[in-house]
């Protein structure tokens, strides 16, 4: 509704009927003489007009369903959730050849904001607090700042309960090409991946618990969720 209270901008799209090229333009409405008028124009980068297709197509009606008890946080623009320890399948590429283990990975954290992706670790099974303290992902497709390497796939502007489970899927059934994080104790910024496929192959006959080998990243949940709020994740 216009009021002059309220600040209000029309986009408007112009087609060029033989091209069929597409142009936006943003535009202030003001207060004129009988009631408002457009004000000055400036077009909209292409990247802005994709931002703003992706988000009006991703304004769907969705099914009701029940809120996850492992969704930690979410708002327009951010996911944070947390999965607890699961026997999985983990892909490393060791010598150009695709290997696999079969290992529990423990529980881990996933923060999803403004389409940037990211994962730690952490001990036991219970819904993490703003105490529990946080570790680097166990895999080599993480960053020392936790930012999950997405390689050349874009992640999408998505912040609904559906997105979860691919996101997760996206990570942990990702091939570990290499290592860009200190994995796991004992590792350094120089290891290679052949050695994390050795621990986690290790690990995977001896079916023993990787916890022990986490490294702190001397973080809590609760620095998150105060990051979060300065927009700084």
């Amino acid at each position: 509704m216009l009021n002059e209270n309220i600040k209000t901008t029309a986009l408007l799209v112009h087609v060029d009927s033989k091209t069929k090229g597409v142009e936006v333009t943003r535009h202030d409405v003001k207060k004129s003489k009988g009631g408002f008028c457009l004000g000055a124009s400036s077009a909209l980068s292409e990247n802005a007009i994709e931002e703003l297709v992706e988000s009006l197509s991703n304004r769907q009606t969705s099914t009701p369903s029940l809120i996850p008890d492992t969704l930690l946080y979410q708002s327009s623009n951010c996911l944070i959730w947390y999965s607890k320890p699961q026997e999985r399948e983990i892909l490393f590429r060791v010598n150009n050849k695709v290997q696999r283990v079969t290992a529990v990975i423990p529980a881990h954290v996933f923060v999803y904001v403004d389409r940037r992706f990211h994962a730690t670790a952490i001990k036991g099974r219970s819904r993490p607090t703003s105490a529990t303290k946080l570790y680097n992902s166990p895999t080599g497709n993480c960053y020392n700042d936790h930012h999950v390497c997405t390689g050349n796939i874009n992640l999408v502007n998505r912040y609904d309960l559906d997105y979860i489970t691919e996101l997760e899927n996206f990570f942990y059934n990702g091939v570990n090409n290499d290592i860009h994080n200190i994995a796991v104790k004992g590792f350094d910024s120089h290891t290679v991946i052949d050695k994390l496929y050795e621990f986690w192959k290790n690990a995977s006959e001896k079916k023993s618990n990787v916890s022990p080998s986490l490294v702190p990243s001397n973080k809590t949940l609760g620095d998150i969720f105060d990051r979060l709020s300065e927009a700084e994740v």
